[in-house]
């Protein structure tokens, strides 16, 4: 059933006597189609739990209709039938789905609907086996569906916030029931019925003035509150509550779409041209600023690259190498500690050369200059020797003597283990500045050439040609 009825696309183009012809919840289900946590809605299974609910509303109202005289003199009032007969059918059709049926408010959604959650404004999240209940977005409309089924003339209608319905019949109606036979006629009658708070009311239009939230005078202007909906403007509510729900959860795209939608099937509406516009104007906004992030975020990353590139990689490599050793070689010389260096006062050895080699540079020297001067400033060029005494507190020097205190080991062997593969590896592993060093260091073991006896470690066996 739900695969022949036109998408939303659709519904836009038809009139308003062929939107009247489909069911008032299969629009309210179709409306709610695509939104997340609806992947596996089954409409139909849900439309024929709503038979099931009317007809066990039917029963219920045959059985308990020689409570009802018609020739009482009591008025009806907010919270009684009175004498009216269609009062009584609606009393009773709440009664049975609040109680018989777990048609319900939702117990954390009373002062605070939530939108991300399409479940609370649509009717699945009633309906549904595994419902949690409803608000009064989608508690009317279960009762509309439910009363339509019936046979009752009972549409939805809206205030400042709020949704409710109402009998609306300017000329009677005849109920015409079988399974049980019930065949009466219920003169004209307009009221409201809320179901949707604690209990059931019949509230004067007055009521919905300041309840829930106070009109303001655009809202008496429009005069779009207090009316019986149509079905396309029933439909157009639907189509709002969808944007809101794609709105909140992020994809203003799709959101944007239901309101254009909306629009166009109630285009005299103000209430919903003007929330499209605010809409709109919040998404281009929005856009706006997620570009200029984007662009700064790009901008920032291309003077990161660059702050990079001026580092220098391996010695011997171009300096827009991208090679592995000269990128470490970059992480290393990110990671370094700036303060104190770059100042005036530091003595370290860096410092010093790089405040020798400015004085050195002179016209036609540059930033790019190939002389060898300017490229061992650059640090291009190994240097001749060892420059860092043993006092050095430079950060190489520090890792230098860090290393030498725990010196590192082959993978698998105990870190002071003597063996020619850990000596082989602890001079390879060793910090640039003890490499270039002229004093080994007393904690590093020199490499044992193949005439010396090798040092066997217990579960450890000698290597061949050692």
């Amino acid at each position: 059933m739900a695969e022949q009825v036109p998408s939303l696309a659709e519904f836009i183009g038809l009139p308003t006597s062929e939107v009247e012809q489909y069911d008032i919840a299969l629009l309210n289900l179709c409306a709610a189609r695509g939104l997340p946590g609806t992947e596996n809605l089954d409409i139909p299974e849900l439309l024929d739990r709503l038979d099931e609910w009317a007809q066990r509303v039917r029963i219920e109202i045959c059985r308990h209709l020689y409570r009802f005289d018609p020739f009482a003199a009591r008025e009806p009032t907010e919270y009684s039938c009175g004498n009216s007969l269609g009062r009584f059918f609606c009393w009773y059709t709440l009664q049975v789905l609040q109680e018989d049926c777990g048609v319900a408010y939702h117990p954390d959604r009373k002062f605070k609907p939530d939108f991300c959650k399409p479940e609370d404004v649509f009717i699945h999240g009633i309906v549904s086996p595994d419902g949690q209940g409803g608000t009064c977005a989608s508690m009317p409309v279960v009762y509309v569906a439910v009363g339509r089924r019936l046979g009752l003339p009972v549409h939805l209608a809206a205030t400042r916030g709020h949704l409710y319905f109402r009998w609306d019949d300017p000329r009677g109606t005849t109920i015409q029931w079988r399974l049980p036979d019930l065949d009466l006629w219920i003169a004209p009658d307009r009221f409201n019925i809320e179901g949707s708070g604690e209990g059931i009311a019949f509230h004067p239009d007055s009521h919905y003035i300041q309840w829930p939230e106070l009109w303001t005078k655009e809202d008496c202007e429009y005069g779009r509150y207090l009316r019986s909906l149509t079905a396309k403007e029933e439909l157009a509510s639907f189509l709002m509550e969808r944007g809101e729900c794609f709105w909140d959860l992020g994809k203003r795209g799709e959101a944007l779409k239901a309101f254009y939608y909306a629009c166009k099937l109630v285009p005299d509406d103000k209430r919903y041209e003007r929330h499209h516009a605010l809409r709109t104007r919040d998404y281009e906004e929005h856009e706006r600023k997620f570009h200029e992030r984007f662009r700064e975020q790009e901008r920032e990353r291309f003077e990161r690259q660059a702050r990079r590139r001026a580092l220098p990689g391996v010695w011997g490599h171009s300096p827009n190498c991208c090679c592995g050793p000269c990128e470490h070689a970059r992480d290393i010389a990110e990671t370094r500690p700036q303060p104190p260096h770059g100042s005036a006062s530091c003595t370290c050895w860096e410092c010093t050369k790089a405040r020798a080699a400015l004085s050195r540079l002179a016209p036609p020297h540059g930033k790019w200059c190939l002389c060898p001067e300017c490229r061992e400033a650059r640090g291009e060029l190994a240097p001749p020797g060892p420059p860092h005494p043993d006092c050095c507190t430079c950060w190489n020097c520090q890792e230098a003597r860090k290393a030498a205190e725990q010196p590192p080991s082959v993978p698998g062997h105990p870190p002071n283990c003597r063996c020619a593969g850990c000596a082989a590896y602890r001079v390879t592993h060793q910090p640039m500045h003890a490499l270039m060093s002229a004093k080994p260091s007393r904690s590093l073991p020199g490499i044992r050439f193949p005439h010396q006896t090798a040092i066997a470690h217990p579960g450890v066996p000698s290597l061949p040609g050692f």
